[in-house]
């Protein structure tokens, strides 16, 4: 028996001296709903089309989505207008990337292009996107 109480004790102790320590509260209560940045979200292809509709340099940012060769092989075919060559790019992007493929990585993108009214562009189609939805 006398174990027993030793340990009780020892838990009693600990418990106290980290309540001391200030690191730990008794009940921190709900954490509260996670605000995620719609930034962070992975791309939809709805999205996407708009996106790839607005203005900048094809080829730039075709060679930093799916690298040199991939942007210019899609570049370089006549047959193809302006509008699919870029849908195809992001196309191209969204199945390399995945679920990793966020809106972040498009702004910075296009902020290192010195394209800052499209980034601008896709910022408020995002935010605006996730504002309208949050309100259904």
């Amino acid at each position: 028996m006398r174990f027993s109480a030793v340990a009780v004790s020892s838990t009693w102790i600990t418990k106290r001296l980290l309540l001391l320590s200030g690191d730990v509260e008794m009940n921190p209560g709900p954490l509260g709903q996670h605000v995620e940045d719609p930034l962070d979200c992975q791309c939809s292809l709805e999205h996407i089309y708009k996106i790839a509709s607005l203005d900048y340099n094809l080829k730039a940012v075709a060679k930093r989505l799916i690298g040199p060769q991939q942007a210019l092989s899609i570049i370089d075919q006549e047959e193809l207008s302006e509008q699919d060559k870029r849908d195809e790019v992001f196309e191209m992007w969204l199945k390399v990337k995945g679920s990793n493929a966020t809106y972040k990585e498009l702004v910075a993108l296009f902020q290192a292009l010195k394209c800052t009214e499209t980034a601008k562009a896709v910022r408020m189609l995002v935010t605006s996107n996730a504002q309208s939805d949050d309100s259904h």
